[in-house]
């Protein structure tokens, strides 16, 4: 069977979940199929096509048309009266929709990465798979939920956008595979998707083996993409909040693209880190790991790397949301300051309960989430559309 896989954007480097999600079930989907993938490349981004080649049987890409401040904030302000989110708007390429077009006939399917680039591949009259790593209006909801002022309501704008927009795009499409069992819930009573299945979160645990890194005492690690506002907020929230009642512990936020805002947070002991080429040294090294999100969706990758790296998590209920884990049996749950302070103090301090923790956690992992049997449902679901495309 013929593949194509549109990801609006090239998928390395590998720095974020939803990038590291779906390369992993490319691996596995180059091993069962004819699989092409369709991508924009960025200016700069070329020295990345041998490893996006890696993934598939062709990698065809369109170069990224040059684009300047102004237009983008007069995007931003046009947006404000138009019925659509600024997202769905902002991945949309003209000359990306003629190229799918012309060559759509030639695949027996085509999967979408992510609900914002549908617009590029909705009326293309092959069956379509959305893959939707999020439910994409809760992360408005959650964002304008903890926001103040002007920026409340440019989230609750995007919000109630997009909420609308994504009903009706789930379902231009034949399938819909989600990234947990809740998302999947949300989307069937919602959205009344009926032809719908997920695919759990995976990770190699052979990958993450601590070549000899020792742990820094006091070290808290959160790690993600910085220009992703729940990883930002989350960030500032947690100086804020909780930081400066902590006694002689350092911080690390590590990730790509962080704004002035966490620029401006940056001291000795508590690092905005900015992109780094492998997270793995800041995992063995650090004594804890530290989610503090208070908004956003999906599945947290971060959270199944940091198990697999055996550093015990302490999470808000919303950054451990959609995850098989259990309150103080392999992850500990705290959602205000006073919970989170004690949780790391508790940590630090009891090495019965750091071990039992973290050696739960491994243990969860490794026996359950491999990337191999995870990408089975999602051949599976490939598989129903074989031979559905010939004339």
């Amino acid at each position: 069977m013929k593949i194509l896989f549109l990801s609006r954007n090239i998928l390395f480097p590998l720095d974020s979940g939803g990038k590291i999600r779906s390369t992993n079930i490319l691996n596995q989907l180059n091993k069962e199929f004819d699989l092409d993938i369709i991508s924009i490349l960025k200016k700069g981004e070329e020295e990345y096509i041998p490893q996006m080649r890696k993934l598939c049987r062709n990698f065809i890409y369109l170069k990224r048309r040059k684009s300047n401040k102004i237009a983008f904030y007069f995007n931003i302000l046009r947006n404000l009266f138009s019925i659509y989110p600024y997202a769905l708007i902002n991945d949309y390429d003209s000359e990306l929709h003629k190229q799918i077009k012309n060559i759509s006939k030639r695949y027996d399917l085509l999967i979408c990465d992510f609900l914002f680039p549908a617009l590029n591949c909705m009326d293309i009259n092959v069956p379509k798979i959305l893959f939707q790593h999020n439910v994409e209006f809760m992360i408005y909801k959650r964002n304008f939920q903890t926001q103040r002022g002007l920026k409340k309501l440019m989230w609750y704008l995007q919000y109630v956008k997009t909420k609308r927009i994504e009903k009706i795009i789930t379902n231009k499409f034949d399938h819909v595979i989600c990234v947990s069992k809740k998302d999947l819930g949300i989307h069937r009573k919602l959205f009344n998707i009926k032809n719908s299945d997920y695919v759990d979160l995976g990770v190699e645990v052979d990958d993450y083996k601590n070549n000899g890194i020792k742990k820094e005492e006091k070290s808290l690690i959160f790690t993600g993409s910085m220009d992703w506002t729940p990883n930002s907020e989350a960030v500032k929230w947690f100086y804020k909040e909780i930081f400066f009642k902590l006694k002689g512990f350092k911080f690390y936020a590590v990730g790509k693209n962080p704004k002035n805002e966490l620029k401006k947070l940056n001291r000795k002991d508590f690092i905005i880190t900015g992109r780094v080429q492998d997270i793995r040294p800041y995992l063995f090294k650090g004594e804890i790991y530290v989610v503090p999100l208070r908004s956003g969706g999906g599945t947290r990758i971060k959270i199944f790397e940091a198990m697999a790296a055996k550093i015990p998590v302490v999470s808000t209920t919303v950054g451990a949301e959609g995850l098989p884990v259990v309150d103080g049996k392999n992850i500990i749950i705290a959602d205000t300051p006073k919970e989170i302070l004690d949780a790391i103090s508790n940590l630090h301090e009891n090495k019965e309960l750091y071990n039992k923790i973290a050696d739960n956690a491994y243990k969860l992992v490794k026996d359950n989430y491999s990337w191999e049997e995870i990408s089975k449902k999602f051949i599976n679901v490939c598989n129903i559309f074989e031979n559905t495309n010939e004339d």
